[in-house]
Protein backbone atom coordinates (compact mmCIF):
# COMPACT_ATOMS: atom_id res chain seq x y z
CA UNK A 1 0.00 0.00 0.00
CA UNK A 2 2.63 2.40 0.66
CA UNK A 3 4.46 1.98 -2.54
CA UNK A 4 1.44 3.10 -4.62
CA UNK A 5 -0.16 5.73 -1.24
CA UNK A 6 -3.46 3.70 -0.89
CA UNK A 7 -5.71 6.57 0.41
CA UNK A 8 -8.14 4.66 3.02
CA UNK A 9 -11.30 5.94 3.73
CA UNK A 10 -13.03 6.20 6.98
CA UNK A 11 -16.09 4.09 6.64
CA UNK A 12 -15.44 2.72 3.05
CA UNK A 13 -14.58 -0.93 2.55
CA UNK A 14 -11.81 -1.29 0.05
CA UNK A 15 -9.50 -3.43 0.73
CA UNK A 16 -5.87 -4.60 -0.85
CA UNK A 17 -5.68 -8.04 -2.02
CA UNK A 18 -2.86 -7.44 -3.93
CA UNK A 19 -0.97 -6.05 -7.03
CA UNK A 20 -1.74 -5.89 -10.93
CA UNK A 21 0.76 -6.11 -13.36
CA UNK A 22 -0.70 -4.51 -17.09
CA UNK A 23 2.55 -5.14 -19.26
CA UNK A 24 0.65 -3.85 -22.48
CA UNK A 25 0.29 -0.39 -20.84
CA UNK A 26 3.61 -0.66 -18.73
CA UNK A 27 1.48 -0.14 -15.73
CA UNK A 28 1.32 -1.64 -12.11
CA UNK A 29 -0.88 -0.76 -9.29
CA UNK A 30 -3.10 -1.71 -6.36
CA UNK A 31 -5.73 -4.71 -6.80
CA UNK A 32 -8.73 -3.99 -4.31
CA UNK A 33 -12.23 -4.86 -3.90
CA UNK A 34 -14.55 -2.39 -3.57
CA UNK A 35 -16.99 -3.37 -1.18
CA UNK A 36 -18.69 -0.19 -0.37
CA UNK A 37 -19.03 0.94 -3.70
CA UNK A 38 -19.73 -2.80 -5.42
CA UNK A 39 -21.02 -4.45 -2.88
CA UNK A 40 -21.12 -8.32 -2.10
CA UNK A 41 -18.06 -10.91 -3.20
CA UNK A 42 -18.48 -14.22 -4.47
CA UNK A 43 -14.99 -15.95 -5.07
CA UNK A 44 -14.47 -19.01 -7.30
CA UNK A 45 -12.37 -21.79 -7.95
CA UNK A 46 -11.13 -25.42 -7.18
CA UNK A 47 -9.44 -26.94 -4.04
CA UNK A 48 -6.32 -25.39 -3.87
CA UNK A 49 -6.50 -22.33 -5.61
CA UNK A 50 -5.86 -19.81 -3.24
CA UNK A 51 -9.65 -19.07 -1.77
CA UNK A 52 -8.76 -19.14 1.67
CA UNK A 53 -5.70 -17.05 0.88
CA UNK A 54 -7.56 -14.14 -0.67
CA UNK A 55 -9.58 -14.67 2.00
CA UNK A 56 -6.99 -13.80 4.55
CA UNK A 57 -5.54 -11.55 2.40
CA UNK A 58 -8.98 -9.55 2.31
CA UNK A 59 -9.53 -9.83 5.97
CA UNK A 60 -6.09 -8.79 7.16
CA UNK A 61 -6.68 -5.30 4.65
CA UNK A 62 -9.93 -4.60 6.21
CA UNK A 63 -8.51 -5.09 9.51
CA UNK A 64 -5.45 -3.20 9.18
CA UNK A 65 -7.41 0.12 7.57
CA UNK A 66 -10.42 0.26 9.68
CA UNK A 67 -11.25 0.63 13.20
CA UNK A 68 -13.79 -1.68 15.35
CA UNK A 69 -15.94 2.04 15.07
CA UNK A 70 -15.95 1.43 11.47
CA UNK A 71 -15.90 -2.10 10.66
CA UNK A 72 -17.34 -5.52 12.32
CA UNK A 73 -16.77 -9.15 10.67
CA UNK A 74 -17.95 -12.63 11.64
CA UNK A 75 -15.98 -15.54 9.44
CA UNK A 76 -17.76 -18.72 8.90
CA UNK A 77 -15.45 -21.36 7.92
CA UNK A 78 -16.52 -24.52 6.41
CA UNK A 79 -13.12 -24.80 4.86
CA UNK A 80 -9.59 -25.69 6.44
CA UNK A 81 -10.72 -23.08 9.39
CA UNK A 82 -7.36 -21.36 8.54
CA UNK A 83 -9.88 -18.14 9.35
CA UNK A 84 -9.35 -18.97 13.01
CA UNK A 85 -6.14 -16.82 12.96
CA UNK A 86 -8.69 -13.91 12.94
CA UNK A 87 -10.64 -14.85 15.96
CA UNK A 88 -8.66 -12.86 18.69
CA UNK A 89 -8.93 -9.57 16.73
CA UNK A 90 -11.20 -7.18 18.47
CA UNK A 91 -12.99 -6.45 14.80
CA UNK A 92 -14.33 -10.12 14.28
CA UNK A 93 -17.13 -11.17 16.48
CA UNK A 94 -16.55 -15.17 16.08
CA UNK A 95 -15.06 -17.53 13.91
CA UNK A 96 -17.61 -19.88 13.50
CA UNK A 97 -17.16 -23.52 11.73
CA UNK A 98 -19.54 -25.42 9.92
CA UNK A 99 -20.59 -27.77 12.70
CA UNK A 100 -21.84 -25.16 14.87
CA UNK A 101 -24.98 -25.17 13.91
CA UNK A 102 -26.63 -23.23 16.80
CA UNK A 103 -23.97 -20.19 16.63
CA UNK A 104 -24.84 -19.81 12.42
CA UNK A 105 -28.55 -20.04 13.02
CA UNK A 106 -27.64 -16.93 16.02
CA UNK A 107 -25.40 -15.48 13.20
CA UNK A 108 -28.07 -15.03 10.40
CA UNK A 109 -30.75 -13.56 13.24
CA UNK A 110 -28.83 -11.05 14.39
CA UNK A 111 -27.81 -9.82 10.85
CA UNK A 112 -31.49 -9.84 9.88
CA UNK A 113 -32.40 -8.05 13.59
CA UNK A 114 -29.35 -5.89 12.47
CA UNK A 115 -30.50 -5.06 9.13
CA UNK A 116 -34.44 -4.21 10.51
CA UNK A 117 -32.81 -1.82 13.17
CA UNK A 118 -30.98 0.24 10.37
CA UNK A 119 -33.92 0.33 7.94
CA UNK A 120 -35.26 2.40 10.76
CA UNK A 121 -32.24 4.73 11.85
CA UNK A 122 -31.20 4.93 7.93
CA UNK A 123 -35.05 5.67 6.98
CA UNK A 124 -34.68 9.69 8.31
CA UNK A 125 -31.23 10.06 6.33
CA UNK A 126 -32.12 8.85 2.65
CA UNK A 127 -32.18 5.13 3.61
CA UNK A 128 -28.60 3.74 3.29
CA UNK A 129 -25.62 3.43 4.63
CA UNK A 130 -23.59 6.08 2.85
CA UNK A 131 -25.98 9.10 3.78
CA UNK A 132 -26.36 7.84 7.37
CA UNK A 133 -22.99 8.39 7.84
CA UNK A 134 -22.60 11.33 6.16
CA UNK A 135 -25.74 13.42 7.19
CA UNK A 136 -27.01 11.85 10.60
CA UNK A 137 -23.33 12.88 12.57
CA UNK A 138 -23.53 9.69 13.94
CA UNK A 139 -21.13 6.61 13.30
CA UNK A 140 -22.18 2.67 12.92
CA UNK A 141 -19.71 -0.15 11.84
CA UNK A 142 -19.77 -1.93 8.62
CA UNK A 143 -20.50 -5.45 8.63
CA UNK A 144 -18.79 -8.19 6.72
CA UNK A 145 -19.93 -11.68 6.87
CA UNK A 146 -17.21 -14.09 5.00
CA UNK A 147 -18.70 -17.71 4.54
CA UNK A 148 -15.82 -19.59 3.51
CA UNK A 149 -17.11 -22.61 1.42
CA UNK A 150 -20.94 -21.50 1.35
CA UNK A 151 -22.31 -24.65 -0.85
CA UNK A 152 -20.58 -26.88 1.82
CA UNK A 153 -22.72 -24.71 4.45
CA UNK A 154 -26.33 -24.93 2.05
CA UNK A 155 -25.34 -28.79 2.04
CA UNK A 156 -25.38 -29.00 5.58
CA UNK A 157 -28.30 -27.03 7.05
CA UNK A 158 -30.33 -26.11 3.46
CA UNK A 159 -32.89 -24.35 5.20
CA UNK A 160 -30.34 -21.19 5.42
CA UNK A 161 -29.81 -20.75 1.58
CA UNK A 162 -32.89 -18.67 1.18
CA UNK A 163 -32.62 -16.85 4.81
CA UNK A 164 -28.91 -16.19 3.12
CA UNK A 165 -30.15 -14.85 -0.44
CA UNK A 166 -32.63 -12.54 1.57
CA UNK A 167 -29.75 -10.96 3.96
CA UNK A 168 -27.34 -10.27 0.85
CA UNK A 169 -29.80 -9.00 -1.27
CA UNK A 170 -30.98 -6.05 1.61
CA UNK A 171 -28.30 -5.84 3.66
CA UNK A 172 -26.10 -3.69 0.87
CA UNK A 173 -27.57 -0.88 1.19
CA UNK A 174 -27.54 -1.07 5.16
CA UNK A 175 -23.31 -1.39 5.19
CA UNK A 176 -23.65 -5.41 5.47
CA UNK A 177 -21.60 -7.52 3.08
CA UNK A 178 -20.49 -11.19 2.22
CA UNK A 179 -18.11 -12.20 0.90
CA UNK A 180 -18.06 -15.85 -0.08
CA UNK A 181 -16.20 -18.49 -1.82
CA UNK A 182 -17.20 -21.59 -3.94
CA UNK A 183 -15.40 -24.07 -5.63
CA UNK A 184 -17.41 -23.24 -9.16
CA UNK A 185 -20.36 -21.24 -10.58
CA UNK A 186 -23.16 -24.36 -10.77
CA UNK A 187 -22.48 -24.44 -6.52
CA UNK A 188 -24.44 -21.52 -6.12
CA UNK A 189 -28.00 -20.76 -6.89
CA UNK A 190 -28.21 -18.01 -9.85
CA UNK A 191 -30.45 -15.89 -7.65
CA UNK A 192 -27.99 -15.53 -4.91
Amino acid sequence: EEKYSALVEKFVLNPVIGEYDDPYNQKKGLLTIPLSKDGNCIVYGATGNGKTTFLTTMCYGLLKNHTVEELNMYIVDCGSETLRMFDKAPHVGGVITSVEEERITNLLKMIRKEIEQRRVMFSEYGGDYESYIRHSGNEIPNIVIMINDLPRMIEQYEWMQDEIFLLTREGIKYGVYFVVTASNPTSIRYKL
